[in-house]
């Protein structure tokens, strides 16, 4: 699977602390850049994951990319692979990102 364009909303890159265009400057490369080194050597962080997913199916994981002011921030990310192209490779993947310090504890 070759990624070819990355759209990420402009609600992400306020997550990051970027304005957007900073991070469309990045292209392709926004996550891999701001990926934490040990998430990138994970086998979660390959692309064959989405290569063996079934269709429908959905990736969830939990994944560390760097702020705009240096911290790194933790994210639950779930994506899904919308479509395939001819020789059966994810085309089109769409998911949702969400910045674990917004979430309040529950309590028991």
């Amino acid at each position: 699977m070759s990624l070819k364009k990355t759209i990420l909303s402009p609600r992400m890159a306020d997550m990051l602390g970027y304005r957007i265009e900073e991070i469309q400057v990045l292209g392709n490369q926004f996550i891999p850049l701001l990926m934490n080194p040990d998430d990138r050597s994970s086998p979660l962080a390959g692309r064959l994951q989405f290569e063996i997913l079934a269709d429908g199916g959905v990736l969830e994981r939990t994944l560390r990319l760097k702020h705009k002011d240096g911290d790194w921030r933790t994210f639950y990310a779930r994506m899904t692979v919308q479509t395939r192209d001819t020789a059966g490779e994810p085309h089109l993947l769409t998911g949702a990102c969400f910045d674990l310090r917004s979430i309040a504890p529950t309590s028991d």
